[in-house]
């Protein structure tokens, strides 16, 4: 999209090698570190945008550190940068059959979650995985905790931060884009 170079900052190692696989020749750098150290890597007012994608906001232990990591990222952008942010609002608890989450089926795998609501900013994630290996399918199972962000919550702090913030939606996630301003 015209963004060169790119920063690909993630802790898990098996997910920044399959990047590897696929990047072919554009400039991406891969770095496995924890994305609360954006400092560590980028210099002030240097990067152009920032994007943290796919609920990758609500893996971050606490609300603190969400308020952390949106002061390191203002700090990053350049006058006019933009951050795009995109989750699942799970700060509505869900019940009964709506704690069950579809997230992807294919003729050789099946993806779902279920979502177990039993502390007031945090959710218990469980997903189950079915793989289909030499006519069986095969079950992995897997679970974590997630931050429960309310798009309100989420849009004050960014703008306490210092951003302007633009809300929508991105199928079945929340997006929202904060721009640093220029200065007057």
């Amino acid at each position: 999209m015209g963004y060169s170079p790119v920063l690909a900052l993630d802790t898990s190692e098996s997910l920044l090698k399959e990047l590897q696989l696929h990047q072919k020749e554009l400039p991406v750098r891969t770095i496995c570190a924890d994305l609360l150290d954006l400092s560590h890597f980028v210099s002030p007012a240097s990067v152009n945008a920032i994007v943290c994608m796919g609920d990758t906001i609500t893996h971050l232990e606490t609300k603190d550190a969400v308020e952390s990591l949106l002061g390191s990222v203002f700090d990053a952008l350049v006058p006019g940068g933009r951050l795009v942010i995109s989750y699942r609002d799970l700060s509505v608890e869900a019940t009964g059959l709506d704690r069950f989450i579809p997230v992807h089926a294919d003729e050789d795998k099946v993806m779902t979650c279920f979502l177990e609501f039993d502390k007031t900013d945090t959710v218990m994630v469980h997903d189950l995985v079915y793989s289909r290996v030499n006519h069986q399918w095969l079950l992995e199972k897997s679970s974590y905790r997630k931050l429960r962000l309310p798009i309100g919550w989420l849009d004050d702090a960014m703008v306490r931060v210092g951003f302007v913030v633009h809300k929508g939606q991105a199928g079945r996630l929340l997006r929202l884009v904060g721009r640093k301003p220029q200065p007057r």
